[in-house]
């Protein structure tokens, strides 16, 4: 919802396959529970993809499970697969269980998101 009151500057749209990743100039992936969307990935045969978008030099943000997804590795889970584009390692459910989540209003003005 923040991205839509940039006023067109950000167009938004969900991806569910390889090449919606077409045309694309960032990505975004969202929070949610990060083994399942791992597994999604490659069972849909989009993760070597999205790897490959981010090893491009394209921006990546990722939120709570996207996050993750980002890391090089994961603290504590050396087998866990992750996509290892940002060098750094996370530790999961740092902040507490999915329980202990909230929603909050957030506002961001388009200065954010920098200027091409």
């Amino acid at each position: 919802a923040t991205f839509r009151k940039c006023k067109g500057t950000v167009i938004t749209k969900e991806i569910r396959k390889i090449e919606e990743l077409t045309g694309l100039h960032a990505l975004v992936i969202p929070g949610g529970e990060s083994t399942v969307i791992i597994k999604l990935l490659i069972e849909f045969g989009m993760f070597v993809s999205v790897q490959r978008f981010g090893q491009e030099g394209y921006p990546m943000f990722g939120t709570c499970a996207g996050c993750i997804l980002l890391s090089k590795s994961i603290d504590g889970m050396p087998d866990q697969k992750t996509l290892q584009l940002v060098d750094m390692s996370v530790n999961r459910n740092a902040y507490g269980s999915q329980v202990d989540s909230f929603e909050s209003d957030l506002s961001a003005d388009e200065s954010v998101f920098g200027s091409e």
